[in-house]
């Protein structure tokens, strides 16, 4: 069975770290919607301008709960939140726990550009 350690230093891989895609936190997308400034279709996200995003349920590690310290680097890190699941993590409502090391966090979206429709 892979260490704590390994099981972190695998959620930062670059497939697994996808920050280059936009993270769009829950609280951010229920206040585009309320205000009428995207329109939500299954797992699409569309904006007035035209442009389209398909969302993926994502987590973004803020800080470690009970530590001033980060032992596996995960602080400000953006993970899919089916990744975080495969490598063990445990999660509530506001946290993830890896091993004995208790994140807080927060549920969002990646979100990755589509192709215009002509």
């Amino acid at each position: 069975m892979a260490s704590t350690a390994s099981i972190a230093r695998s959620a930062l891989t670059a497939k697994d770290n996808l920050q280059e895609r936009p993270f769009l936190a829950e609280s951010q997308l229920q206040v585009m919607l309320d205000r009428r400034q995207a329109a939500l279709s299954g797992t699409v996200l569309r904006l007035p301008d035209g442009r389209a995003f398909a969302l993926q349920d994502a987590v973004r590690i803020l800080g470690n709960a009970r530590l001033e310290t980060d032992p596996y680097g995960l602080c400000g890190v953006v993970v899919a939140l089916r990744s975080m699941l495969r490598r063990g993590f445990s999660m509530d409502a506001n946290q993830a726990a890896l091993g004995r090391v208790l994140y807080d966090i927060e549920y969002g979206y990646l979100a990755q550009p589509l192709a215009p429709q002509p």
